[in-house]
């Protein structure tokens, strides 16, 4: 779409790696912005949701999509209310968006009401760390991010067994990220630049560099429950559960 924000550019590649989608499946953007993300995968032969409280943002995205013969279904909807019936979707993305919501427990319980029983959740969030820190006001997040605790908190409250995570933007991709957000003063920079520094963040990832990343991408499973009994928990967990 010939965006050249590097963070969200990087998150969409390993975003879509992660949900793995299969045509015709029908998916939830939660927190969709102008919908770039939710245009990408409707193209690719999804059926595509869209939510995101801000009106603006989806009657621009709707604009495009039509400008574009793209058919995406967005509403103007908070995910702490989602208008959709339960076990809607086969799969569901929300990304970098809890950072922004201050009942993030709601919204979390909201996202997977709707996620269909064994469903793939791909979650992306700001890692708890100093640059985040520093950036928080900036970007008008209410909390500086997540830590591994938390995720692991996530999945336990919510029903979710974690499959895969990945920290995006390290080291390279953090120098990159600061490089590129420096070009905006102008495009023609902007643009250039932009190719260079994609391919050194993703140094990161073929180096293994592991320090703390700008955001982490978890991918998620919903698990099924039958009659109090959660599969894919150990028979140890759900004899605990029970007694409970």
């Amino acid at each position: 779409f010939g965006l050249h924000l590097l963070g969200l550019r990087i998150r969409m590649k390993y975003i879509i790696e992660l949900l793995g989608p299969k045509k015709g499946e029908k998916v939830l953007d939660a927190g969709c912005g102008t919908g770039i993300n939710s245009m990408y995968l409707a193209k690719n032969g999804l059926h595509m949701y869209g939510a995101d409280t801000s009106n603006e943002k989806i009657e621009s995205a709707r604009r495009i999509c039509k400008k574009l013969n793209i058919n995406v279904k967005f509403s103007a909807v908070s995910i702490n209310q989602l208008p959709y019936e339960d076990e809607t979707f086969d799969k569901l993305i929300c990304t970098e968006v809890l950072e922004h919501v201050e009942n993030d427990r709601h919204a979390m319980k909201e996202l997977t009401r709707v996620l269909k029983n064994n469903g793939s959740f791909i979650l992306s969030v700001p890692d708890d760390n100093s640059f985040n820190k520093k950036n928080m006001e900036r970007f008008g997040h209410v909390r500086t991010g997540y830590s591994m605790d938390d995720i692991n908190g996530i999945a336990k409250t919510h029903n979710l067994e974690i499959i895969k995570t990945v920290g995006v933007m390290s080291f390279f991709g953090k120098l990159a990220w600061n490089i590129n957000h420096m070009m905006f003063f102008s495009k023609v920079l902007t643009v250039i630049s932009f190719w260079p520094l994609y391919y050194l963040t993703l140094l990161d990832q073929l180096l293994g560099i592991n320090i703390r990343p700008i955001s982490c991408i978890v991918k998620f499973r919903k698990k099924i429950v039958l009659e109090g009994i959660f599969m894919g928990t150990s028979l140890a967990d759900n004899i605990s559960r029970n007694l409970q």
